[in-house]
């Protein structure tokens, strides 16, 4: 393999950034919900509907803020936060070449759209993950999307 040809990303190297990309959401989620939880009773006793509200619309805000930074990572260098952390960057699976906006923008409606569509996403999304055990470690997703995702040292 020459030198100047990436280097597809391992299956360690992709699970960890969808880890990172996982972990952020839920790290924002759970400081709220904690303190929700304890900020819920008030001085009587009873549960405080603002203290439980508040917080949820705060969390809501702050995963509108790592949406939006991950569709401008992903728009400007075809990248997520998780990704961006182990130097991973997706391509077209063909050229070597970046992901037009369209393509990306297509690809996460979809997946969002089955993710969310009851008794057909979640084993859809596992489905989808074991592609990642075969010969060219791409998910379905990166197939059907002529994707995949490759180590970088410098940007394209």
């Amino acid at each position: 393999m020459p030198e100047s040809t990436p280097r597809r990303a391992t299956r360690s190297q992709r699970m960890a950034a969808l880890l990172i990309d996982l972990a952020i959401p839920f790290a924002i989620l759970a400081a709220f919900y904690g303190f929700a939880v304890v900020d819920s009773r008030g001085s009587n006793g009873s549960h405080s509907s603002v203290a439980i509200v508040m917080p949820a619309f705060i969390a809501l805000a702050a995963l509108l803020v790592v949406v939006v930074i991950n569709a401008i990572l992903l728009f400007k260098s075809n990248q997520t936060i998780g990704k961006k952390a182990m130097h991973l960057r997706i391509v077209r699976a063909r050229y070597l070449t970046p992901v037009s906006p369209l393509r990306i923008f297509i690809l996460h409606a979809l997946l969002a759209a089955l993710l969310v569509t009851p008794y057909i996403g979640p084993p859809l999304l596992i489905i989808s993950g074991l592609f990642l055990f075969t010969a060219d470690q791409r998910c379905l997703h990166d197939r059907i999307a002529d994707t995949d995702v490759i180590q970088y040292k410098t940007p394209l």
